[in-house]
């Protein structure tokens, strides 16, 4: 269905091609999960599968769809057989009502009116649309957008759907709801399916074969089950470990890390392929079973506990209060309210994850907290400035550059009218001099954001997981007690979570408080003190992290579903691999 050859492109006056000699073929009727870090070139591979989101810059190789090239391909076949959903939901979306949106595209096509009615009827039942089929669209939650999109494009009946990180804006349980409609249209209608996916523990199971692309290269195309000796075989090749390594679900880093561990064996590279990986929960439990039996077979003194104590800094003497709110009322419309007498208190100096579904009104929330929107009923007290990063990071961009980006916040700290800075010369001012001392600390900023190479990029132009980080450097030069944060993971890859951590923590220690809105529940669980669950406009949860992750059945961890029974204790990822670590080293010392 599928084919591309030798696939190389270039953005105008970019030094680095985004994509560098890519082969790969792809199936009819497959399911195929792209991933790979952010800034690889995921995006970028996606848009050249669609004539329509081609975008502008140096091209070489072939892409064709069904045996005809995609440069030849007519408009009309483009856009009904091959269908594009991207991770920004708002920006796919073209009308006010939700019939109207399922109508647009056949419309478009110039199909009767007969036929039409029949596919929207058909297409609102298979997903489940009937109960908000008159409503207005803003109305409908994140997770009911992007199923809307969905459904949008499947009327048409592509042969094909390209999928950009669509679960990024959603909550656990909406995602999982999307990527399971996702693989039903696969199986039911045979549709092909490439999934760009950041959140691998859902897509993977679902998955025929996996494309992994390392800075614009395609490392290979391999089953799922097969991941960890892969990623062993390529990481011996290269000498390096990959940033993708540590965002494989928690199944495939077990095995991965016990083949590893596993020195007493020099396994050939044919039995080693051989290993398959558990993708499901399920299928994690019975390996990790089998394995404690085989390596976990003396019992010895219980080690000190090897989980993260990140939780354990808050704990300090000084007990007051960044913000604090008291019977917090809010609704958009009269007979309508989203957040009914909420109470809360976050501690100074903390990192503070908020948790909850799409449309519990977690974004509304942040928005009071940090001043744009003014409660109905209630107060809220802060102590110190607030600053605010939305769910879409480029809605903070306004100039040309990264760099520049960076230096307009110095321009408004200084209280400097208009962009005259820049009219010129990056960084220079009216009389061309430099600005030696704001330039340094951008300089310092991008490394620390690992930008300096898009330096002079157009911000719009970097990928999702690069603008947040941008975004949220332009929050750090603010200076703010109080740092507001809505989904700051979406779109980045493990390596991008830990380097936001890291400065996270950085702010944390030098008294800053960080409240965080997200569905990332692993990065909360790795990074938080406390958590709290929003559901119908209260928080009916809260607790310090550990023990709020403990107490939940679907809103926890991966690992905490697939070790509770032979690693109770365990909570994250690197809990789990460092006890598996200590037990094989305790067990080899023994033997």
């Amino acid at each position: 269905m599928i084919k591309v050859e030798k696939l190389s492109f270039g953005y105008p006056e970019e030094a680095k091609n985004a994509l560098q000699d890519i082969s790969f073929q792809v199936p009819e009727g497959s399911f195929v999960v792209l991933c790979g870090q952010s800034g690889s070139g995921k995006s970028t591979l996606l848009r050249h599968l669609k004539k329509e989101q081609i975008p502008a810059g140096k091209k070489t190789g072939s892409v064709r769809i069904a045996g005809e090239s995609i440069v030849h391909m007519s408009d009309r076949n483009s856009c009904q057989w091959i269908g594009y959903v991207g991770q920004w939901v708002e920006e796919q979306i073209v009308t006010d009502q939700v019939w109207h949106e399922l109508a647009f595209g056949l419309e478009n096509l110039g199909i009767d009116r007969e036929e039409m009615q029949i596919r929207v009827a058909e297409m609102a039942e298979y997903f489940g649309i009937s109960n908000w089929f008159d409503k207005k669209i803003d109305r409908l939650s994140g997770g009911q957008k992007q199923i809307l999109n969905l459904a949008a494009i499947t009327v048409m009946q592509p042969k094909i759907l390209l999928l950009d990180e669509p679960t990024a804006q959603l909550d656990p349980i909406g995602a999982e709801r999307f990527l399971q409609t996702v693989k039903k249209l696969n199986e039911d209608f045979g549709i092909t399916v490439i999934l760009s996916e950041q959140r691998l523990e859902q897509a993977l199971p679902l998955a025929d074969q996996v494309l992994i692309l390392h800075k614009g290269r395609l490392l290979g195309q391999v089953s799922p089950q097969k991941l960890p000796t892969f990623l062993i075989e390529k990481e011996k090749e290269y000498g390096r470990e990959f940033p993708i390594s540590a965002g494989m679900p928690i199944g495939i880093r077990l095995v991965k890390k016990a083949l590893e561990l596993d020195t007493d064996y020099s396994l050939p590279s044919a039995k080693l392929s051989s290993v398959l990986a558990p993708l499901t929960i399920k299928d994690g439990k019975e390996w990790l079973s089998n394995w404690c039996q085989a390596f976990c077979q003396h019992s010895f003194p219980k080690t000190k506990k090897i989980l993260q104590e990140n939780h354990m800094k808050a704990e300090k003497k000084n007990k007051s209060f960044a913000l604090v709110a008291k019977e917090i009322s809010f609704g958009y419309q009269r007979h309508d309210t989203l957040l009914k007498d909420l109470w809360v208190s976050i501690p100074k100096g903390c990192i503070y994850g908020i948790l909850g579904g799409n449309g519990a009104g977690k974004s509304t929330l942040l928005k009071l907290f940090s001043g744009i929107y003014k409660p109905q009923h209630g107060k809220i007290r802060s102590n110190g400035t607030c600053v605010y990063l939305p769910q879409n990071p480029k809605l903070m961009f306004t100039e040309l550059t990264v760099e520049e980006e960076l230096m307009e916040v110095f321009l408004y700290n200084r209280k400097k009218q208009g962009n005259s800075i820049f009219h010129q010369t990056s960084c220079q001012n009216k009389d061309n001099q430099q600005l030696p001392e704001q330039l340094s600390q951008v300089k310092k900023i991008l490394k620390i954001l690992h930008l300096e190479e898009q330096s002079q990029s157009n911000p719009m132009d970097l990928s999702g997981g690069q603008a947040q980080k941008l975004a949220f450097g332009k929050l750090l030069l603010m200076e703010a007690d109080l740092i507001c944060l809505d989904e700051p993971t979406k779109g980045l890859d493990a390596l991008g979570k830990k380097e936001l951590a890291k400065l996270l923590q950085a702010c944390q220690e030098i008294g800053k408080t960080i409240i965080i809105v997200s569905h990332d529940i692993s990065f909360c669980a790795n990074y938080t003190q406390y958590c709290s669950l929003l559901f119908q406009g209260r928080f009916v949860a809260t607790a310090k992290t550990k023990d709020f992750f403990k107490e939940n059945r679907f809103y926890t961890t991966q690992t905490r579903k697939l070790a509770s029974l032979s690693f109770p204790d365990c909570l994250t990822d690197e809990d789990l691999l460092k006890e598996m670590e200590e037990r094989m080293r305790q067990e080899k010392k023994i033997l």
